[in-house]
């Protein structure tokens, strides 16, 4: 049976970090509020966070569904921003990992991406 507390712990980990790399703010109810919108609020970003793995036990995959991005979509549209999805898997042996064992991806629509890249 998985540890909850770890788990939770795991999940705001992933989302402080991902909130201090962008100069956002962590969202308290990790956007289950509804005036709340996504895990992660940036200027230009409203961010969903998803994670796969833990300390106690690592991951090779973490599984995104289409109605979660149409989720944050919504809400960033809501908001004028960009909609992302931040990606981590609790893997220590990736060579992708950082030093706590974490690969942490970002994504976002293409036609967004095109925004920020010329």
């Amino acid at each position: 049976m998985p540890n909850r507390k770890l788990i939770k712990e795991h999940s705001v980990a992933q989302e402080e970090h991902i909130a201090k790399s962008m100069g956002g703010r962590r969202s308290p109810s990790s956007g289950a509020w509804i005036y709340d919108d996504g895990d992660v609020d940036s200027k230009e970003f409203i961010v969903e966070c998803k994670l796969s793995g833990n300390p106690e036990k690592s991951s090779k995959s973490i599984s995104v569904r289409l109605t979660d991005v149409e989720k944050v979509f919504d809400e960033a549209a809501l908001n004028r921003k960009t909609p992302m999805m931040a990606l981590r898997i609790h893997n220590p042996e990736s060579v992708l990992s950082d030093h706590k064992g974490n690969v942490d991806l970002v994504c976002v629509l293409l036609k967004d991406w095109k925004k920020y890249v010329g």
